[in-house]
């Protein structure tokens, strides 16, 4: 968390933490590369790296921060709000939103606005940074859930962005080198999946009947204890809501049925909770979840499977901020898998994830094992610094350098792979 300190005159400027070695690599990739992507675990402070650069070059930095959700963007608008850095909010509703003027500054804004705003976007404000925050949206969500992510590559590429920021805790092997042939020449890529070393996994094999009783008796026995429970439906959330009102803590509900002031409220009472350090339970959809910093959060469980492993894997991500040892379960039964195919009939691509899903679900390997070694045999593991692009001048050479990553590697075919 970024402190502050008084200048002579008073007025507060930031006081940085003792950047970790990720974080200076990425902020001197950004010095030195158009285009920087980054994985790094939840959590861990990559939102700080576009911070403080930002904060550092904000004299010329009109950057355009395109962020998955709501609630999130609420986040990152306070946070650069706290640095006395401008910024507007294109997020929520209509009301809500604010286009940048002349100024140099942060514009948060959801995909869906951004490709709406576009021509006017670049017409009058003309940014020159961008950054794509949870990155693997892109890939993950594009192609049915919210369709705006799909055309965030074809705008980067039309537009030629100069220079841009792609972070997130679960970006698969293939997704990366999509990313790499969109941005082209001078591209760094850094980091890797990992599980942070405070938080362990467990899968529980249980009945529909039995998660309850499990889910239950857990709570009791922590009484201390903040979580989440992610429920697969704005249905099953309310349910579980009520069957477990009668917990030893705050029971809260969150899901993107709510309206806009229904959820705000609840973040505020979340906020408040971590100030007087009472113990609550978030019931919550997806719509609560990626990047999300609420530090109190110990324990994690997935009452139900999610639709893929970058799912899963982002859920790892709402605890343990603080490095206090937590825990996420996965409670699941074959009837959820015969539910969720029947589901996903007919898409190939969403029945391939589940089936991955699946296996790592059934893997006689630990938790982790099983989930580090999904994403190592997809080609994301490896050193910190796995892959530079130097700049080239040639631009023959760089457009063919592009043709052959975008064609003759594995993987980026359909809705990863986007024309020239």
């Amino acid at each position: 968390m970024v402190q502050f300190l008084l200048n002579e005159g008073m007025s507060k400027i930031p006081k940085w933490p003792q950047p970790r070695p990720f974080q200076q690599q990425a902020l001197q990739s950004l010095q030195k590369y158009d285009h920087t992507l980054l994985m790094a675990p939840t959590g861990s402070g990559k939102s700080l790296i576009s911070q403080r650069y930002i904060h550092e070059n904000l004299k010329q930095t009109r950057a355009v921060l395109v962020t998955p959700l709501i609630a999130l963007g609420r986040q990152q608008i306070q946070r650069f709000q706290d640095l006395k850095i401008p910024v507007w909010c294109g997020v929520g509703n209509a009301k809500q939103v604010q286009f940048p003027d002349q100024r140099s500054g942060v514009w948060v804004v959801s995909p869906e606005r951004l490709v709406h705003l576009e021509e006017r976007l670049f017409e009058e404000w003309q940014p020159n940074f961008f950054i794509f925050d949870e990155a693997h949206c892109v890939f993950d969500w594009g192609e049915e859930f919210r369709p705006a992510f799909s055309l965030l590559q074809d705008l980067f590429k039309r537009r030629r962005i100069l220079k841009s920021f792609w972070c997130s805790a679960t970006l698969r092997g293939q997704m990366l080198r999509s990313i790499q042939a969109t941005c082209g020449a001078s591209t760094q890529v850094l980091g890797q999946f990992e599980i942070p070393k405070n938080i362990s996994l467990l899968r529980l094999h249980q009945a529909g009947a039995e998660k309850l009783s499990w889910a239950e008796s857990w709570l009791e026995k922590h009484p201390d204890q903040s979580g989440i429970i992610y429920a697969g439906t704005r249905a099953l959330a309310e349910r579980l809501a009520s069957y477990l009102s009668h917990a030893s803590r705050e029971i809260l509900v969150y899901h993107a049925g709510m309206s806009s002031e229904e959820r705000t409220a609840l973040e505020a009472k979340i906020e408040r909770a971590h100030v007087t350090r009472e113990a609550f339970v978030v019931i919550a959809t997806s719509a609560f979840g990626m990047g999300m910093d609420y530090p109190l959060l110990r324990f994690a469980i997935l009452f139900d499977p999610p639709y893929s492993i970058l799912q899963l894997a982002q859920a790892l991500g709402r605890v343990g901020r603080t490095g206090e040892s937590s825990q996420v379960f996965f409670l699941w039964n074959r009837h959820d898998f015969l539910r969720l195919k029947n589901h996903c009939r007919g898409r190939e691509r969403a029945l391939d994830e589940l089936h991955r899903l699946e296996s790592w679900y059934e893997s006689p390997d630990s938790p982790q094992e099983a989930l580090e070694k999904d994403f190592r045999d997809d080609g994301v593991s490896g050193n910190v610094e796995r892959e530079t692009h130097e700049c080239k001048r040639d631009s023959n050479r760089s457009k063919r350098a592009r043709s052959e990553d975008a064609v003759g590697r594995p993987g980026i075919t359909g809705s990863f792979d986007f024309p020239n």
